[in-house]
């Protein structure tokens, strides 16, 4: 396994997959680096992907 599949295999959401449906969650997955005061998403935005914060996130309002 890979890091960033190690990481995602700690997430509860992905427990109940099978070895072969957690392989293709890992290779669609992508590892993105925001520059401080970017924004993940925006509220009200519809959802198109499930991201881990992997360090300090802040919440604005």
């Amino acid at each position: 396994m890979t890091r960033c599949a190690l990481c995602l295999h700690d997430l509860p959401i992905f427990e109940g997959l099978s070895r072969e449906e957690f392989s293709e969650v890992c290779l669609m997955a992508q590892k993105r680096i925001l520059e401080k005061g970017a924004y993940l998403f925006h509220q009200g935005q519809p959802a198109g992907a499930v991201c881990q914060a992997a360090s300090r996130v802040r919440k604005n309002q």
